[in-house]
């Protein structure tokens, strides 16, 4: 039943678009900016012999726009990519740029050091090191 309502209400706006030039660019305007975008940036996750390597791929912001933890066993990249671009209206053919806030969670199933983890912005890529934690030796003492 939502699905037929939401159909229903394309077809209004598309109708209505046809007849009237602006009516079309202000639907579109309408569209694009009451959309809620929930956007996840491209990551790759990979584990060398020494460390596990986080890498995401967010062109556009700074340092100061990440915000990175672990919690558990769970690594949590938030952060907030800023439309730069000028306030003016447009009416756009395709988006597929992300911008506003976001949030990764990666799942960690391998014991990491997590004091000694390290994070670099270069290039439009968010590159995480966290390695990967030596076993613990456990030392046999003589009961007297």
């Amino acid at each position: 039943m939502t699905q037929k309502n939401n159909l229903e209400s394309i077809s209004t706006i598309n109708a209505n678009s046809l007849n009237n030039p602006a009516d079309r660019d202000s639907n579109r305007w309408q569209n694009i900016q009451n959309k809620n975008y929930n956007w996840h940036p491209p990551t790759d996750v990979y584990e060398t012999q020494s460390e596990l390597v986080i890498k995401v791929e967010i062109a556009g912001m700074e340092e100061s726009h990440f915000d990175i933890s672990i919690d558990k066993n769970v690594l949590i990249i938030r952060g907030i990519r800023i439309d730069t671009t000028s306030p003016e209206r447009k009416a756009y053919h395709q988006v597929e740029i992300g911008f506003g806030e976001f949030t990764t969670q990666i799942e960690i199933n391998i014991p990491l050091d997590h004091e000694n983890s390290s994070a670099e912005y270069e290039n439009g890529f968010l590159t995480i090191k966290i390695p990967k934690a030596l076993p613990k030796q456990i030392k046999i003492t003589k009961k007297d």
